[in-house]
């Protein structure tokens, strides 16, 4: 990988990380996943740390009327 494909990278992770966080200064809910292969869920966070070397964080979607959703876990009982 080039030094400038390395700045480009680094660059579109700026922007991101702004996005979330501007977004997170607007009210918004904020979710993280921690970096690992076997922690690939994402759970609210309602005072993030900011940790970018451990976490993943992103704006927390938001459902309209109409959009489908799926289960992925079922509850036994």
């Amino acid at each position: 990988m080039t030094t400038k494909e390395i700045i480009e990278i680094s660059r579109k992770e700026t922007a991101e990380r702004i996005k979330v966080l501007q977004a997170f200064v607007d009210g918004k809910a904020i979710e993280e996943r921690r970096i690992s292969f076997d922690h690939t869920e994402w759970v609210d966070n309602n005072n993030p740390e900011w940790r970018w070397d451990k976490f993943d964080y992103r704006i927390k979607p938001e459902f309209k009327d109409g959009d489908i959703l799926y289960a992925t876990d079922w509850i036994n009982g």
